[in-house]
């Protein structure tokens, strides 16, 4: 039985169109985790997965990266913002093997699916720049598209994954005016992410491989044109290329000299010593990047408070979650694409879908070195890396079918051991369950909750001394799940003090609480902008509770 292109179809579906007013990228990881599970119903994929030593062998330094991770089951399924977790990078890796299986048709299949989710996508970016979007999206970076990715930078590499396979579309068919229209909407929504790097990323892919086509004729001229081009880029935003320039070299000095994270409660890193070998763990690039900024200057004064949790940078963001390991799976891996693409290209067959593969994860490759993905491209990424590897199926395929059975009961294994992690990251577990597999989700919830108590005790005014009370404990019990979690331990300060301001039964005892709060986080990043109106605050309510 054939392959069928459905279930990564709806994966990267799920993946570029989900939405959730709490935060989407969990949502949009449990979905594709949920169907990575179910292709796992065919016990080839396992198989296949097996036959695939490069795909083996990029899990396994991830394997080591969670296991060694200073919060093991945050680098599982992700923080609430990202969710970019082990979760997240093991079913990639089962929906690109499960499309390895689809034959000629299915690709063809699946390509043109991936064209109109391109074309849906796009247009929607294109009303958005137009301001015809009936929704009200918040977090919008600098008003610039983000459609249905929340972030342009993630629409960009969805977009510049689309586009190649749109154009072969239109290569290919017999009737090509629809997927012309598709593509020149898919190039408009580009165009309005704003997103440099992905069409000087798309440009300068597309002129290597004209070059490639015996077209050297335009090489030298093309590459004159392409670097005046990346000149006029950095002179459009040039805040937004010093804020990139220094954290990546926050992020270098990050990994060259790597401080020994100390958490909330002043613990070291036990794992210290192997940090340069496995990394911090998927998602785990934040706490090292805040412990390191202090050391290295030039940050713009308003980007200050700027506390990222990714380097913007595909190889210094795989350093820090992944180490030296990391990397070179990630270099091995793109090593046996390109070799696959590049004989793809040789046989008259295949060489049309090898020339468009070749362009897009070329150049999404290329935009990753000044970005980042998130589930949208990512999921959408590895299925391109899918297509690419059924050009060169494994040479015992008709072993792999006939160890079906065999594999099956692994399978329903793996498949056992991800339904769970996806339902956590959903949110869909029971409290108790939720606190042990996805910390971060739960920890935000507390947070949540510790903000809506603060927000009640400021409406009571002077009798609001319980409310603050209960609030720095939910505060607190976001920090306990998180161990470096800043904003939680802050918070908790602040409830504390104003606990203290409006009582002074105890007030001496919360004051202290929150002392302790405030070195704690100092402790994680001292340049944290927001310390010192926490310390005036503490100082001022001390010295009106002595006057008293």
């Amino acid at each position: 039985m054939p392959t069928s292109p459905i279930l990564p179809l709806l994966a990267a579906a799920w993946a570029a169109l989900v939405v959730h007013p709490d935060g989407s990228e969990p949502i949009k990881v449990a979905g594709v985790a949920a169907l990575a599970a179910l292709a796992l119903r065919d016990g080839r994929v396992l198989q296949r997965l097996l036959a695939q030593p490069a795909l083996v062998v990029s899990l396994v330094p991830l394997a080591l990266s969670v296991v060694f991770a200073p919060e093991p089951a945050v680098a599982l399924v992700g923080t609430s913002a990202r969710a970019q977790g082990g979760l997240a990078a093991i079913a990639v890796a089962l929906i690109a093997v499960h499309v390895s299986g689809l034959d000629g048709d299915g690709r063809r299949a699946l390509q043109r699916g991936v064209a109109l989710l391109g074309g849906v996508v796009a247009a929607y970016a294109l009303m958005q720049s137009a301001g015809l979007d009936p929704w009200h999206w918040r977090g919008r970076p600098d008003a610039r598209p983000v459609a249905t990715l929340g972030n342009p930078t993630v629409l960009a590499g969805l977009l510049l994954l689309a586009l190649p396979l749109t154009w072969l579309q239109a290569r290919t068919a017999e009737r090509p005016g629809r997927w012309i229209l598709l593509a020149s909407i898919q190039t408009g929504g580009l165009l309005v992410s704003g997103t440099r790097s992905a069409w000087l990323a798309l440009a300068g892919v597309g002129l290597l491989l004209a070059a490639w086509n015996l077209r050297r004729r335009w090489l030298l001229p093309g590459m004159a044109l392409l670097l005046a081009l990346s000149v006029l880029a950095a002179v459009w935003r040039p805040a937004s290329l010093q804020d990139r320039a220094w954290l990546w070299q926050v992020a270098a000095r990050a990994l060259v000299e790597s401080p020994v994270l100390v958490d909330l409660a002043g613990q070291p890193d036990a794992s210290a010593r192997l940090r340069r070998w496995v990394g911090f763990g998927p998602d785990g690039q934040q706490p090292v990047l805040a412990a390191t900024r202090a050391q290295v200057p030039g940050a713009r004064p308003e980007a200050a408070g700027w506390d990222a949790d990714r380097a913007h940078q595909w190889v210094l963001d795989r350093a820090l979650e992944g180490g030296a390991l990391g990397v070179l799976a990630g270099v091995v891996l793109a090593g046996v694409v390109a070799r696959t693409l590049l004989r793809a290209r040789r046989d008259p067959h295949t060489r049309a879908e090898a020339t468009a593969l070749c362009l897009a994860l070329g150049a999404w490759a290329l935009h990753l070195q000044a970005a980042f993905a998130l589930t949208g491209d990512r999921v959408l990424g590895w299925i391109c890396i899918g297509l690419a590897l059924a050009l060169a199926p494994p040479a015992h395929e008709e072993a792999v079918a006939a160890q079906r059975r065999a594999g099956s009961v692994l399978a329903l294994a793996v498949a056992c051991c991800m339904l769970p992690l996806a339902a956590a990251a959903a949110g869909c577990l029971p409290s108790a369950w939720e606190r042990t597999l996805a910390p971060a989700l739960a920890a935000d919830r507390a947070f949540a909750r510790g903000q809506a108590l603060y927000a009640a005790a400021r409406e009571k005014g002077s009798r609001g001394a319980r409310l603050y009370a209960q609030s720095a404990a939910a505060f607190a019990q976001a920090a306990a799940l998180r161990r470096y979690d800043r904003d939680a331990a802050l918070a908790a300060a602040a409830a504390r003090i104003e606990q203290a301001a409006q009582s002074d039964l105890g007030a001496q005892a919360a004051l202290a609480q929150a002392q302790a709060w405030i070195d704690a986080a100092a402790r994680l990043d001292p340049r944290d902008p927001r310390l010192d109106a926490v310390r005036a605050r503490l100082v001022a309510v001390a010295a009106s509770n002595r006057a008293g």
